[in-house]
């Protein structure tokens, strides 16, 4: 069963949470739905690198959505890309 998804409409979103491709894939359809696009972007590297702003962010989606959230993950740590669907570099 998909996950229920409330969102205000946006341009994009960020989907940093560890949970599998298929609920990934299931959020970023229904965003798609009311217009609004989707970088899954799980991250890895714990506490302390959150806090140091050096954390692995494994970014995928549409080009145009990665471009827009390029500036709020970028802070975060090294952004490793994929231009590529929702999901794509989930285990």
């Amino acid at each position: 069963m998909a996950p229920r998804v409330c969102c205000a409409r946006v341009a994009s979103s960020c989907y940093p949470l560890t949970t599998s491709p298929e609920s990934a894939i299931a959020i970023g359809a229904r965003l798609a739905s009311r217009g609004s696009g989707m970088v899954d972007s799980p991250v890895s590297g714990g506490v302390k690198r959150a806090a140091d702003g050096t954390l692995t962010i494994l970014a995928s989606g549409p080009r145009a959505d990665l471009d827009a959230a390029r500036p709020f993950l970028m802070p975060l740590g090294t952004v490793c890309e994929s231009a590529r669907r929702t999901g794509r570099h989930r285990p």
